[in-house]
């Protein structure tokens, strides 16, 4: 049984990695060795988002900055972008420059 179960745990495993590579999730991994560069390359902005405060009362007022935010945030992730295309995964797609 001890087997069984290490075997079925091996096959997992390398069903995973496999996806993991043949999926191109590989190339976008900056956590690997030998990507420092890379990584010190990808530094978020400097604007940082303070989004609705989690604390005080539910009343018309937060109701109506929640509602402000979220629309504003959702105008932003509306980008009209072609999901077939190579622009994807752009630095300017993906909000990184």
């Amino acid at each position: 049984m001890i087997i069984g179960v290490i075997g079925i745990s091996l096959f997992l495993v390398y069903v995973a990695l496999s996806l993991y590579v043949s999926s191109g999730t590989l190339q976008l991994d900056l956590s690997r060795p030998g990507y420092d560069s890379a990584r010190k390359e990808a530094v978020k902005g400097s604007e940082v988002f303070k989004g609705y405060s989690e604390d005080g009362p539910i009343d018309a007022q937060s109701l109506n900055e929640f509602e402000t935010l979220y629309r504003q945030k959702a105008a932003e992730a509306l980008i009209e972008i072609d999901a077939f295309s190579g622009d994807v995964l752009s630095d300017e797609t993906l909000s990184l420059e």
